[in-house]
């Protein structure tokens, strides 16, 4: 099994050889593959994995779940974490409640906080097609 380090130059050699992000097709299942053998280094790396997802569509969906093993389905997660954070759960929860106003600034400062938080933790973002 190869190390998180060599799956991000992975990554990044796939991204760059496909002319960026945009480049990359559903056609081509390689990005899908690099992001579920990053999630097991993850874990083997940290030794417990949390999986998260920041846009929620149903409320009964948990925000952080623990990654033991098993398949991961394109676009079932955003992120993973080294451990469960109830601060970021919270932030994520908050991001996804109903708005009586729409405030693009406040939703893109959301973002930014999550992804912030995200790094802070040493966590890790995937990529899906």
């Amino acid at each position: 099994m190869r190390t998180l380090k060599e799956l991000n130059y992975i990554e990044c050699l796939f991204i760059t050889n496909h002319g960026g992000v945009s480049g990359i097709t559903e056609f081509d299942q390689e990005q899908n593959t690099i992001s579920r053998n990053k999630i097991r280094a993850y874990k083997n790396e940290f030794g417990v994995c949390y999986l998260g997802k920041i846009n929620k569509y149903d409320n009964s969906e948990p925000i952080l779940e623990e990654y033991i093993r098993g398949i991961v389905y394109n676009f079932e997660y955003d992120f993973a974490i080294p451990e469960y954070n109830s601060e970021i759960a919270e932030m994520i929860e908050q991001y996804n409640k109903p708005k009586e106003q729409f405030n693009s600034k406040h939703i893109m400062n959301s973002i930014k906080d999550i992804y912030n938080k995200i790094d802070e933790l040493n966590g890790i973002f995937l990529r899906w097609v």
